[in-house]
């Protein structure tokens, strides 16, 4: 009784009665498990059961937090659930297409996002400074973990991990072959979402979306550049299925929260922008080992080549083509061109199909003894 005072005094209640008695039973039995666990052991005299270091009260103390975060979480999904179909309904939009919303509440505010800068961003490799982006996803990330599992629940989790019944821990749930603290979590999640973030580059760079609107990303041996904008926008719309690479599961409906994240990461720099990012990274480091120095990009799915080739002079280039080269041919074969002096600046390559290197001021010795099936095109 007293619960529903409450809420009807805070205007909390749900508009459905399941939730009600569900959360009224919930209480009830949480507060009958801790006079039974707690309150009448303390009456037998047994002051030992609220020793920090008990194994027993650490087991209790965990399930009973990760019970009350469990009706938290539930009822603001719930009233989640319920807020966002009545907002729907009344634009006429149909109630079928509800579904795919109800993934998470994941908490995005500006206070929370605050939060995990102030204790995590310190603990992140210098690369997160310099790729935005990549910032925006690695934080993206940790709001919708620290959402799936609160602080009671990861609680429960290391505990549960002695037993062997839990094997990902900390705020980022990572497996670390051991229980992990929040911060370790984070230390080993900075590389795992670097290597998410360098496969996503390296498909972005070769699809057609990267040239849609001029040359998307660009690159050399131990850096790269990307349009913050281009990139950026399609983030928006495929955060999801990025997240797929962390999660497992490229249905969840993710794309909010990055765009939440992005945004204030954005306000912190007053809303000005930058056109392009330049980071060290190694995107592409055989393929960028065939040209010679200088900044590269994929002009379709199979070439890549050098932004300045249109330098070379028409009547020093030459082609070399070879039916079912892989790619040591490839290495081979521009390696031996650069060390003779000469200049490569596109090849083109399906491995175990064929390749063909464009180069200029090539040795002529090293036309004359070309073997192993090249030949000049």
């Amino acid at each position: 009784m007293i619960l529903i005072a409450i809420k009807i005094k805070n205007h909390t209640m749900s508009g459905k009665l399941k939730p009600v008695i569900l959360e009224l039973v919930l209480s009830v039995l949480i507060s009958y498990l801790f006079n039974e666990f707690v309150i009448a052991e303390l009456l037998k005299g047994n002051v030992g059961i609220l020793d920090s270091s008990n194994y027993a009260i650490q087991m209790e103390l965990a399930l009973f937090y990760a019970v009350i975060q469990l009706i938290v979480s539930l009822f603001t999904r719930i009233n989640y659930q319920t807020t966002y179909s009545s907002a729907r309904l009344s634009r006429g939009v149909s109630n079928e297409k509800l579904g795919l919303q109800y993934y998470s509440i994941v908490n995005t505010s500006e206070k929370k996002l605050f939060s995990y800068v102030r204790k995590y961003g310190e603990l992140l490799p210098a690369r997160y400074t310099y790729d935005p982006l990549l910032r925006d996803i690695f934080f993206s990330i940790m709001a919708i973990e620290d959402s799936n599992r609160p602080p009671a629940v990861r609680l429960l989790e290391r505990v549960a991990h002695h037993l062997g019944l839990s094997k990902t821990t900390g705020i980022m749930q990572q497996d670390g072959g051991k229980p992990l603290t929040d911060e370790e979590s984070v230390r080993l999640a900075a590389s795992y979402i670097e290597r998410m973030w360098d496969s996503y580059l390296r498909t972005f760079a070769k699809s057609m979306q990267s040239r849609a609107d001029g040359i998307a990303i660009s690159f050399g041996r131990t850096w790269y550049r990307y349009d913050y904008r281009i990139l950026g926008e399609a983030l928006e719309s495929s955060f999801a299925l990025l997240y797929g690479d962390y999660c497992g599961t490229r249905l969840l409906d993710a794309n909010f929260v990055f765009r939440e994240v992005k945004g204030f990461e954005e306000r912190n720099h007053y809303g000005l922008l930058p056109d392009y990012i330049v980071a060290c990274g190694l995107l592409f480091g055989p393929e960028s080992n065939w040209l010679s120095e200088g900044e590269a990009f994929w002009e379709n799915s199979y070439s890549i080549c050098l932004k300045s080739d249109s330098e070379e002079s028409l009547d020093r280039r030459i082609a070399l083509y070879k039916e079912g080269a892989g790619l040591e041919d490839v290495n081979s074969l521009c390696e031996e061109i650069r060390n003779g002096g000469g200049r490569v600046f596109k090849v083109q390559f399906a491995n175990m199909g064929f390749a063909k290197v464009f180069c200029a001021d090539v040795e002529k010795e090293i036309l004359d003894e070309l073997g192993s099936g090249w030949k000049r095109v």
